[in-house]
This record gives C-alpha cells, structure tokens and sequence, in this order.
C-alpha cells in the first residue's frame, strides 16, 4: 500500500508540489502548474449543484447526467490542477494513505471528487489534509486507548429534531453494540447545555461528536450554536487545558449555504486547541438515516482497530454502495488530521494480568445466555459456601464455557450461513473439543480476512484474541479428564484458578453474547421462549404494535427453530443447524451438549 505525503503551495494563481513517498522525497519535487481561481469555483458550483438536486431525482436518466457531469468536472480539474508527473503515480498506485499538506488558499477545495479518469481519488486513497497553520505548537497527541470516552452533543438549539435524533441513535446504538468495558458514552441535548457545562464535558474527552447548527458571532467568529443565540466560538475551544482528541461535527449552517471555509475555519481552531484530527462536511447535508448510518460505521471501525483514515474510507465505501449513485453523502466529509492515526485498541491479555478490569458478575448472571449464565451462577455459589476454589466444582465452569463456545459458533456459523458466503461452509456437528474450537476460529479468521467482521461487531476480534487462551483451556478440560488429575489436588486448584481467570476474561471480551438474544422461535404471532440468565422468560421478538414485514417473514420461516435476534441490527439469525429445544431438552450438536431446562414458569 502506498503512503503520499504530497505539499501544495500556492503563490498568485502558481502552484507549487513537492511529492513524498512514505518519508522520502522523491523526482516529484517543486514541480508547478498554474490554475486560475474561476475553475476551482466553477468546480466547487458542480458540486454544489449535484449535492442540492440529488435528493430530488427520481429518473435514472438524470441521475446518471448529473453525477456524469461531476465525473467529467472532477477529470478535468485533476488534470488542469496536478502536473502529469504526479498524474501518472496517482494513476498508477494501487491506492494508500494520501496525506496532503496544502496552503490555506487551497483549503475549500473537496479533494475527494477528484477523478483520474478511472476513478475518484476518495475510491482509491484514505485521504487526510493538514492546512498551513492549523496545527497547535502543543502537543495533542495520545496513545491510543482500549477504553474511549464518547461525547455526544446533538441539537443544543433544541430546534433540530433531526439531530436530536442522530444522538439518540448513536448512544443507544454504540451502547449496544459495543462493550462498556470498551466505551464510555456521555449523551447532551436540547437547551439545557450551556457553554460552561460544554466546555467542561469537552474537556478530556477521547471523541466530541457533535450534530448542530454552526453559527457567526457579531465580529465574523465562526463557532457552535447554543440555545438562545449563544455562541460556543472557535477561540474558546482554542483555550482548552485538556482538548478533546477527536472531533466529528455534523454540522449545518443557521447562516445559509455552509462554505468549505467555515468548515475548514472550524476545523483548524480545534487542531490549534490540541485535537489530533477533525471530520466535519464541506457542505450542508441534509439530516437523513444514510448521515447517521455513515457515522455509526465510522465508529464501527474505529472499534475494529482501524486507523481514523481507514474508518472513514470504510464508511464511504459502505455509503457508495448503499445509496444513489448520486448521493455524495459519502464525498461531504473530510478529514483533517494525519488519518494513519488511530484511537482504539483492543487491551493486551496476559495470563494473570493484576490489572485486567473486573468482570461485572451480575451481568453475566442475568444477561448471557441460559447454560452459560446457570452454570457459572452455581459455581460462584458453591465459592461463596466454602470461601476458597474447589477443583470438584471445576465441572461448573467446563459447562458454562463449553456453552459458551457453543453459542458464540452458532452466533458466527449461522452469520457466515445468513450473509450466502462461497466456498467452505461451517461444520456445526463436531463433539471434538479440539477440533470445533479450531473451526469455530478458522471461520472468525475468514470473516475477518473478508472485512466482513463489523457485520456483528464484538463477534470475531474477541475469537481473534483469544485464540490461545481457548486452546489452553481446552488442555485444562482434557487434564481433569485424565487420570492424572485425580491424584493431584495442588495441579488441580492451580489448573482451575487459571481457567477461571481465562473464561472470566472470555466473557468480558465475549459481552456480546449479553446483548444478542437466543430465543425458541414459535412464529410472529406467539411470544418466543428466551433463553437469557438463570431461567427461562417469554419475549416478543416483534412487537404487537408494529410490523416489520422482513423480520415477519423470518419468524414465519423459521417457526419452531432456535434462533438468535440481534436488536442493535435488527437482525435475525437461524440455529436450527446446530441447535434445537424439545420436551424441555436443549441441544448443541456444536461440542455436543445437552441440558434440560425448565420452562414450566
């Protein structure tokens, strides 16, 4: 993969490039071209033009003239605007990162829609832009954390329900598909937030996202709109002690059209601040679901240990295949920043690490599924009796793990089966521990070399990570089968410390299994039998009062299965291959388990 860094300055209508390639400076040094300002703005009013009448467009024809006209408009300016040397490299990488570094005259142009002929510059680079003085002298930098603290502020005008709404499904949203162990959200809405309390809630924050109005102060200062008229300007956020590490502004003008000099004016008074990066759009964009589908898939990535460049990338591709073809939802962000900065890893695991977070006890008792959640509820039991580890109750912990394990492959085979993948299909019949665990990671490993791993997020990087961890644990299962174990006590009780340690990890990791739901189907119309916690409850997967007529229709197909329902993607999942529930018998062909459970409640 390639890596530009690519500085443009501009003197009169000259401009001057120096090319970069990775650190090293290459032929491409000072070349020029001249371009006069009236073809930029005539660019800029193509794409002015193509993202007011795209919502509009109903005929294919126009749609196809119109985003014609802004291939043809983007070839040109690709052309008249780069000299033919650094053409021909963009031309020929196989894309990367293109990071450009370019003068503040050059700022409001939307590099993205760029065309070399074959395709737009945003479909082949992960593009960042650093304008001339926009960076702090301070150090903003940080290592990046395996727990962030998200910010959300949305419509503090309190007159843009749409916004309002962006917030409330990105908390409820990120809140349900990703672990608490992993993010820490703050949610701020409506009139009540003032510019004190902002200030204060910015302060520290690993990511603000922000979804509002921009507004100007009486002496031109651009900044964020409080209720009342009140601005949050650009300069107070310069003065913070501790800045926020990242911003995403969905922001729309109260002033009219939303220029790219307002956006970049924004932009850079919060890399003077000390922020590291800054997504915000070149132009107003109306508050639709794609805005906010774009957004969650950014923050979907970041939590796949993507870089911010990569996150975005992912998000526009995902946008070009979702919407119209001229939807530029997609073209409207821009990122400032290096993008080959990310802001998430997942924690290291070592055996017997004295810092690893606490497991939430409660949670897995109550929310993880039924055999996982029973066995391990009496095996803290039978600990609290005695006060100290007892090897015979290691039997407990070998159930709820092996469940455990059992439903996580189901969770993936039956997504592997949903999404109609070619080529080798999941075994789900396999009682051999060694073998099912390997195929169980064989199939997370090919989601995750598809880049299909953020269908379900929390699903394969937990597998990912905890492949060594599994295996040792299934030599811990085999020791206690063998008779060696019956004449050692001390291996015993160290053995089982260390599997509990291991499977308490697994389930912090694995807290996804918490927030899915594993359910005996019996059809739209009847409440489901769930399996969640220490017994058996009733559910309704789709509510009486609304009808959503493609889950309907799964429900009825898969009458009488056992199924899994994810609801932070409304999504739908059937087990029938390798499970089943009749006369109170719960099967798993995957390990081969067996459990009878009680539903007589």
């Amino acid at each position: 993969m390639d890596a530009f860094n690519l500085i443009i300055d501009r003197v009169g209508d000259r401009n001057v490039f120096n090319l970069f390639s990775g650190r090293t400076p290459g032929r491409e040094a000072h070349l020029q071209t001249r371009v006069q300002d009236d073809l930029i703005d005539d660019f800029l009013s193509v794409v002015r033009r193509v993202a007011l009448l795209s919502g509009s467009i109903d005929d294919d024809r126009e749609e196809g003239d119109l985003t014609g006209h802004l291939f043809r408009a983007g070839e040109i300016v690709f052309r008249q605007f780069f000299p033919e040397r650094i053409r021909d490299i963009l031309r020929r990488s196989e894309g990367g990162v293109l990071f450009l570094h370019v003068d503040q005259a050059l700022g409001h142009i939307p590099w993205e829609l760029l065309h070399d002929g074959v395709s737009f510059l945003a479909d082949r680079f992960i593009i960042g832009r650093n304008i001339a003085g926009a960076y702090s002298y301070r150090d903003g930098s940080r290592q990046d954390r395996s727990r962030l603290r998200i910010l959300i502020v949305a419509d503090p005008t309190n007159d843009l329900p749409s916004a309002a709404r962006e917030g409330q499904m990105l908390y409820e949203t990120l809140n349900a598909e990703i672990s608490s162990d992993l993010i820490d959200i703050r949610f701020l809405s409506g009139r009540r937030i003032g510019r004190l309390a902002l200030l204060e809630e910015m302060q520290g924050a690993d990511i603000v996202h922000y979804a509002g109005h921009t507004g100007r102060d009486e002496e031109g200062e651009t900044g964020w709109l409080l209720h009342g008229g009140k601005i949050l300007r650009s300069s107070e956020i310069e003065q913070l002690r501790s800045a926020p590490n990242f911003v995403f502004a969905n922001s729309c003008s109260s002033f009219g059209s939303y220029s790219l000099d307002e956006a970049n004016r924004m932009a850079s008074a919060f890399l003077r601040s000390g922020v590291s990066g800054y997504i915000g759009t070149s132009w107003d964009i109306a508050d639709t679901e794609e805005v906010i589908e774009f957004a969650l898939e950014f923050y979907r990535n970041i939590f796949l240990e993507r870089s911010v460049g990569e996150a975005l990338f992912e998000a526009r591709q995902k946008a070009r295949k979702r919407n119209r073809t001229c939807d530029l939802t997609w073209a409207a962000y821009s990122l400032h920043g290096n993008p080959g900065q990310r802001l998430f890893r997942y924690p290291a695991r070592r055996s017997f690490d004295a810092s690893r977070s606490v497991l939430n006890v409660r949670r897995v008792l109550e929310d993880y599924p039924l055999p996982v959640a029973l066995h391990y509820a009496r095996f803290v039991e039978a600990q609290e009796q005695t006060g100290i580890p007892d090897p015979s109750a290691f039997k407990l912990l070998r159930s709820s793990f092996l469940w455990m394990m059992s439903f996580t492959g189901g969770l993936l085979f039956g997504l592997y089966r949903k999404l109609a993948l070619k080529g080798e299909q999941p075994q789900w019949k396999d009682g051999n521990y060694e073998s099912c665990a390997a195929h169980i990671h064989r199939f997370a490993r090919r989601l995750h070399v598809l880049n299909l791993e953020g269908r379900l997020p929390g699903l394969v990087q937990p597998l990912l990570l905890h492949r060594d961890n599994i295996v040792k644990m299934i030599e811990i299962i085999r020791f206690f089968e063998s008779s060696d174990a019956a004449d050692n006590q001390a291996e015993q009780l160290s053995y089982l410390i260390t599997f509990q340690y291991l499977l308490e990890n697994l389930f912090v990791d694995l807290s996804l299994l918490g927030r899915v739901e594993y359910f005996q189907n019996t059809g739209p119309a009847w409440p489901a039998i769930l399996f969640r916690g220490q017994k058996t409850s009733t559910i309704r997967i789709l509510p009486a009062y609304a009808r959503v007529s493609s889950l309907e229709k799964e429900l009825e197909s898969f009458a009488h299965h056992l199924c899994v329902y994810v609801p932070s993607r409304k999504m739908l999942i059937d087990l029938s291959d390798g499970f089943s529930f009749e006369e109170g018998m719960l099967k798993s062909s995957l390990f081969e388990l067996e459990m009878h459970v009680d539903v007589s409640e």
